[in-house]
């Protein structure tokens, strides 16, 4: 076999020296969970567990590992949708329980930065073929936002295809 340096499975060499030393410490680790590069180059996350043992007065470190990227990815794609979904739960309730338009729509910027992060948002209500913007958060001059209108071809493309466009 080779060893986890020939293989150039450590990219830092600190994190090597820790994972050794505790290795020597406790004989074991369970649990572990690390990133490496595979023959492609791609970084690939595995779990897994180590384990010392000697043989012929030599110390040798098992290690197995188990791919779980797919697993994560399919972890944190999941764990957003909960996320988005519990944000319109509590969007819809607060719509429901507000008379307050300005409120309410102060709280759907509030719902929308917990699911999509973003430096600065507004919100346009279209009417006769323009979009007027009706509250924004995050610019320099938030006055000036508020009081224009745009009129645009994407406009005219979002109301053809009725999908959501993000800019």
């Amino acid at each position: 076999g080779k060893t986890t340096r020939e293989l150039g499975f450590w990219k830092d060499p600190e994190k090597r020296a820790a994972h050794i030393h505790t290795l020597k410490e406790q004989r074991t680790l369970q649990d572990i969970e690390t990133v490496f590069p595979i023959k492609s180059g791609e970084e690939r996350t595995f779990s897994g567990a180590s384990e010392v043992f000697e043989s012929g007065g030599k110390e040798f470190i098992v290690t197995m590992l188990h791919d779980i990227t797919e697993s994560k990815r399919i972890y944190e794609s999941e764990k957003w949708r909960r996320e988005v979904a519990e944000a319109m739960q509590r969007l819809t309730l607060d719509i429901m329980s507000s008379l307050d338009l300005d409120q309410v729509l102060q709280n759907v910027l509030t719902y929308l930065g917990q699911v999509i992060h973003y430096d600065s948002v507004c919100l346009f209500l279209l009417k006769d073929g323009k979009i007027y913007p009706i509250v924004s958060k995050g610019f320099v001059d938030q006055d000036e936002i508020l009081n224009a209108s745009f009129e645009s071809e994407l406009i005219a493309e979002m109301q053809r295809g009725r999908q959501p466009m993000v800019i």
